[in-house]
């Protein structure tokens, strides 16, 4: 039995209450006692290994999460990027006076897009001023532009495709006629004005 590991073995028969003297890496010599200063640093470190995983599996899904406010301990999905744009262009619809504005999150059941963003146009010239709008205000403030846009205000039905979202605009009769919403109604509606 080396000198060091007798000489600890020894202590502690002798006085049972006392800490076990043993050696740390570096060879200084340590008891079963730490300071609060010590265990800090190697809690901290324990902890980031232990959400090291969950972090991997994050970022490999794209999703994030953060603690949300009034819930401890409970985590909340940040918002995806196809939820935040399609709030902004909901929000821009509403601007330019659009209609019964719905917000489908149709990513469950759709392999075309994840969000639809569904309104009204009054008239011809206001699906103008909405498809418009959105096209600049998405442009401006969200640095996106259409891949595709198809319809036309005098169609009563116009469509822009971002890709992660799509944006209808409806005459009120041509919307009635699709009845998207009853069309997608295994899509969650999304509170967007949350």
């Amino acid at each position: 039995m080396p000198a060091k590991k007798a000489a600890a073995t020894s202590t502690a028969a002798r006085n049972p209450a006392a800490p076990a003297r043993t050696t740390a890496p570096g060879g200084t010599p340590t008891t079963g006692k730490t300071s609060k200063k010590a265990a800090a640093p190697a809690a901290k470190k324990a902890a980031r290994r232990a959400s090291a995983p969950a972090a991997k599996k994050a970022a490999a899904t794209g999703t994030k999460k953060t603690a949300r406010a009034g819930s401890p301990g409970k985590p909340a999905p940040v918002p995806t990027e196809g939820l935040r744009l399609a709030v902004a262009a909901a929000r821009l619809a509403e601007d330019i006076k659009a209609e019964d504005i719905v917000v489908l999150d149709v990513s469950a059941v759709s392999s075309i897009t994840d969000y639809f963003v569904i309104c009204s146009g009054s008239s011809t010239p206001h699906l103008k001023a909405i498809a418009r709008e959105i096209r600049a205000g998405m442009a401006e403030s969200e640095g996106v532009r259409p891949a595709m846009a198809e319809g036309d205000h005098e169609s009563q039905w116009v469509v822009l495709d971002y890709g992660i979202i799509m944006v209808h605009a409806f005459h009120p009769e041509k919307r009635d006629l699709y009845a998207l919403e009853d069309l997608w109604g295994d899509a969650r509606r999304v509170d967007w004005h949350a």
